[in-house]
């Protein structure tokens, strides 16, 4: 019998729970990091519709999750943009990325949104091929150049929230 999934929205006090798995595909990321990091989205004086979802089975283990932020686009309107999708699960990874996606349209119809605007790492297709499945289409590419400021640390300095 098929295990059962649910979504959820990622409390603060279960972000260190969910650290293992973002550290799956993001292995240069720290817990320390990824604390502030979540701290810093879900702070409630965050302007705008913002957070993190995560596919949980019945006991309560984090299986997937994205990161999502309501903004405007130039050329779509009010989009859900969501990153940082992770999916792992060693017997059931289809049904994991089924419900990660799956979620992501629910929440877009949610926030009023009307695309959904996906970024993933490069080497995760079968993320990509389950949004193509669900007719995402390959719009943009992006790119990402790392800044050192004069007296910072590349790493630890940045995604510690030191930037002015």
């Amino acid at each position: 019998m098929p295990r059962r999934f649910v979504v959820k929205r990622l409390t603060s006090d279960r972000a260190a729970q969910a650290f293992p798995l973002i550290q799956s595909d993001f292995g240069d990321l720290t817990l320390e990091q990824w604390l502030t990091y979540v701290s810093h989205l879900l702070d409630s004086k965050s302007i705008g519709e913002r957070g993190i979802a995560c596919v949980e089975s019945e006991q309560g283990y984090i299986h997937g999750l994205f990161v999502f932020r309501v903004l405007e686009d130039l050329r779509h309107g009010k989009t859900l943009v969501c990153e940082y999708l992770v999916a792992q699960d060693l017997v059931e990874s289809e049904l994991v990325i089924s419900k990660l996606v799956d979620s992501m349209e629910k929440l877009a119809a949610e926030c009023d949104c009307v695309a959904i605007h996906a970024f993933l790492p490069p080497d995760r297709k079968d993320l990509l091929g389950a949004l193509k499945e669900a007719q995402h289409v390959v719009e943009m590419t992006g790119t990402c150049k790392r800044l050192i400021r004069s007296g910072q640390k590349l790493d630890s300095d940045y995604h510690a929230g030191a930037l002015p």
